[in-house]
Protein backbone atom coordinates (compact mmCIF):
# COMPACT_ATOMS: atom_id res chain seq x y z
CA UNK A 1 0.00 0.00 0.00
CA UNK A 2 1.50 3.45 -0.79
CA UNK A 3 0.55 6.55 0.70
CA UNK A 4 1.50 9.89 -0.17
CA UNK A 5 0.38 13.15 1.57
CA UNK A 6 -0.39 16.50 -0.89
CA UNK A 7 -3.28 18.42 -0.37
CA UNK A 8 -5.13 15.32 1.05
CA UNK A 9 -4.22 11.31 1.46
CA UNK A 10 -4.77 8.77 -1.35
CA UNK A 11 -4.52 5.31 -0.97
CA UNK A 12 -3.70 3.28 -3.70
CA UNK A 13 -3.71 -0.63 -4.69
CA UNK A 14 -0.31 -1.40 -7.35
CA UNK A 15 -1.01 1.22 -10.18
CA UNK A 16 -4.43 1.77 -9.53
CA UNK A 17 -5.44 4.54 -7.21
CA UNK A 18 -8.81 3.54 -5.37
CA UNK A 19 -9.59 7.17 -3.94
CA UNK A 20 -8.73 10.29 -2.97
CA UNK A 21 -9.75 11.65 0.63
CA UNK A 22 -9.71 15.45 1.58
CA UNK A 23 -9.66 16.85 5.27
CA UNK A 24 -12.98 19.08 5.28
CA UNK A 25 -11.70 23.13 5.54
CA UNK A 26 -12.11 24.21 8.83
CA UNK A 27 -14.64 26.92 9.47
CA UNK A 28 -13.40 30.12 9.69
CA UNK A 29 -13.72 32.08 13.27
CA UNK A 30 -16.19 35.09 12.64
CA UNK A 31 -16.04 37.89 15.41
CA UNK A 32 -18.59 40.31 16.03
CA UNK A 33 -18.78 43.39 18.03
CA UNK A 34 -22.04 44.32 20.29
CA UNK A 35 -21.45 47.11 22.77
CA UNK A 36 -18.44 46.73 24.22
CA UNK A 37 -18.59 43.36 23.97
CA UNK A 38 -16.51 40.95 20.93
CA UNK A 39 -17.54 37.89 20.63
CA UNK A 40 -16.19 34.82 18.61
CA UNK A 41 -18.71 32.43 16.33
CA UNK A 42 -18.74 29.69 13.59
CA UNK A 43 -21.20 29.05 10.50
CA UNK A 44 -21.80 25.40 10.87
CA UNK A 45 -22.53 23.88 7.24
CA UNK A 46 -21.44 23.88 3.80
CA UNK A 47 -19.79 26.88 2.58
CA UNK A 48 -22.32 27.84 0.55
CA UNK A 49 -25.19 26.67 2.84
CA UNK A 50 -24.94 27.57 6.69
CA UNK A 51 -27.60 25.84 8.64
CA UNK A 52 -26.72 27.92 11.63
CA UNK A 53 -24.37 30.13 13.74
CA UNK A 54 -22.73 28.83 17.02
CA UNK A 55 -21.25 31.46 19.43
CA UNK A 56 -17.73 30.00 21.12
CA UNK A 57 -17.58 31.68 24.36
CA UNK A 58 -13.60 33.45 24.09
CA UNK A 59 -14.03 35.88 27.38
CA UNK A 60 -10.01 35.95 27.30
CA UNK A 61 -10.62 37.66 23.90
CA UNK A 62 -12.23 40.80 24.68
CA UNK A 63 -10.42 43.66 23.33
CA UNK A 64 -8.93 45.90 25.92
CA UNK A 65 -8.46 49.17 24.00
CA UNK A 66 -10.95 51.89 23.24
CA UNK A 67 -11.10 54.14 20.16
CA UNK A 68 -13.31 56.79 19.51
CA UNK A 69 -13.87 58.20 15.70
CA UNK A 70 -14.86 62.12 16.49
CA UNK A 71 -14.07 64.59 13.85
CA UNK A 72 -12.73 67.70 14.77
CA UNK A 73 -11.74 71.12 13.19
CA UNK A 74 -8.43 71.09 14.52
CA UNK A 75 -7.41 67.35 11.57
CA UNK A 76 -8.09 64.80 14.27
CA UNK A 77 -10.60 62.04 14.11
CA UNK A 78 -8.84 59.33 15.85
CA UNK A 79 -8.82 59.15 20.14
CA UNK A 80 -7.82 56.92 22.67
CA UNK A 81 -7.94 57.95 26.30
CA UNK A 82 -9.03 61.13 25.65
CA UNK A 83 -6.08 61.97 23.78
CA UNK A 84 -6.05 62.30 19.74
CA UNK A 85 -3.65 60.29 17.90
CA UNK A 86 -3.78 58.79 14.28
CA UNK A 87 -3.56 55.30 13.05
CA UNK A 88 0.15 55.18 12.22
CA UNK A 89 0.59 55.33 15.78
CA UNK A 90 -2.25 53.76 17.28
CA UNK A 91 -1.22 50.41 14.79
CA UNK A 92 2.20 50.93 13.83
CA UNK A 93 3.11 48.48 10.59
CA UNK A 94 -1.18 48.01 10.14
CA UNK A 95 -1.18 48.61 6.62
CA UNK A 96 -5.12 48.49 6.12
CA UNK A 97 -5.61 50.96 8.51
CA UNK A 98 -3.09 53.45 7.23
CA UNK A 99 -5.16 52.99 3.95
CA UNK A 100 -8.09 53.93 5.69
CA UNK A 101 -6.89 56.53 6.87
CA UNK A 102 -7.14 58.09 4.20
CA UNK A 103 -11.01 57.96 3.68
CA UNK A 104 -11.69 59.72 7.57
CA UNK A 105 -9.01 62.35 6.12
CA UNK A 106 -11.16 63.12 2.97
CA UNK A 107 -14.27 62.36 5.42
CA UNK A 108 -12.85 65.35 7.31
CA UNK A 109 -11.76 67.54 5.11
CA UNK A 110 -15.40 67.83 3.73
CA UNK A 111 -16.89 68.86 7.52
CA UNK A 112 -13.44 71.49 7.59
CA UNK A 113 -14.24 72.79 3.79
CA UNK A 114 -18.85 73.13 4.29
CA UNK A 115 -19.09 73.75 8.20
CA UNK A 116 -19.53 76.93 8.86
CA UNK A 117 -20.74 78.27 12.87
CA UNK A 118 -23.74 80.67 11.65
CA UNK A 119 -24.79 77.91 9.60
CA UNK A 120 -24.14 75.26 11.72
CA UNK A 121 -28.04 73.54 10.97
CA UNK A 122 -27.85 74.05 7.16
CA UNK A 123 -24.74 71.18 7.19
CA UNK A 124 -25.59 67.65 6.05
CA UNK A 125 -25.19 65.88 9.15
CA UNK A 126 -27.23 62.83 8.24
CA UNK A 127 -25.31 62.20 5.38
CA UNK A 128 -21.90 62.79 7.16
CA UNK A 129 -22.36 61.06 9.77
CA UNK A 130 -24.12 57.94 7.95
CA UNK A 131 -20.28 58.03 5.73
CA UNK A 132 -18.40 58.15 8.94
CA UNK A 133 -20.31 55.40 10.87
CA UNK A 134 -19.36 53.25 7.55
CA UNK A 135 -15.65 54.57 7.71
CA UNK A 136 -15.76 53.40 11.20
CA UNK A 137 -17.10 50.10 10.93
CA UNK A 138 -14.95 49.07 8.52
CA UNK A 139 -11.59 50.47 10.77
CA UNK A 140 -13.71 47.84 13.87
CA UNK A 141 -13.68 45.11 11.26
CA UNK A 142 -10.00 45.25 10.51
CA UNK A 143 -8.87 45.68 14.25
CA UNK A 144 -11.86 43.61 16.35
CA UNK A 145 -9.27 41.52 17.99
CA UNK A 146 -7.28 44.56 19.39
CA UNK A 147 -9.64 46.88 20.33
CA UNK A 148 -13.52 48.75 20.19
CA UNK A 149 -14.14 51.44 18.47
CA UNK A 150 -16.78 54.05 18.82
CA UNK A 151 -18.62 56.81 17.18
CA UNK A 152 -18.98 60.07 18.70
CA UNK A 153 -21.01 62.90 17.05
CA UNK A 154 -18.60 66.08 16.58
CA UNK A 155 -18.87 68.88 19.15
CA UNK A 156 -20.08 71.40 16.33
CA UNK A 157 -23.21 69.06 15.68
CA UNK A 158 -26.10 70.24 18.12
CA UNK A 159 -27.12 66.56 18.75
CA UNK A 160 -24.05 65.89 20.50
CA UNK A 161 -24.88 68.03 23.31
CA UNK A 162 -28.06 64.98 24.19
CA UNK A 163 -27.10 62.27 21.71
CA UNK A 164 -23.02 61.82 21.52
CA UNK A 165 -22.54 58.21 20.37
CA UNK A 166 -23.64 57.11 17.39
CA UNK A 167 -23.74 52.98 17.40
CA UNK A 168 -22.10 51.22 15.15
Amino acid sequence: MKHEQNAGRRLGLGRNWIGETKQPPAEPLIRVRSGTNVATGRMIGGAHQPRAFVWVDEAANEPKRELVVCPDLEGNWLWENGQATDAEAAFPGNKEVHRLAGKFEYWLKYLKEHWTPDRSQRFFWGRFHDEGVGIARQLQALVIEEAIVRYWRPAQDARSATDREIRL
